[in-house]
């Protein structure tokens, strides 16, 4: 026995606007890499990085953006919290 159209049918009307309020409700969004801050408390707290891109076509611009990003973080930290070598003084 199949399920009639109109039960199909129902089952996408209302199955729908549920589903959308669902998500809407659970954060649930299409996230790119750009929507993403890449800190060095994400970097931190998540030491396995996964990337994902609907189009593969894309995966060299997100790496290439990563990529920047990251060397802009180690810009960053190098200019701020300069790292010298251990001295010893002697008096």
């Amino acid at each position: 026995m199949s399920p009639s159209v109109g039960t199909i049918a129902l089952i996408a009307i209302f199955g729908g606007p549920v589903l959308f309020i669902f998500a809407l409700i659970t954060g649930i969004s299409n996230r790119n890499i750009t929507d993403n801050k890449l800190t060095l408390g994400y970097l931190l707290d998540h030491p396995n990085l996964v990337i994902s891109t609907l189009d593969p076509v894309q995966i060299p611009t997100a790496e290439q953006n990563i990529l920047a990003r990251l060397s802009d973080l180690k810009l960053f930290l190098t200019q701020t919290h300069e790292l010298v070598t251990r001295r010893i003084i002697e008096l």
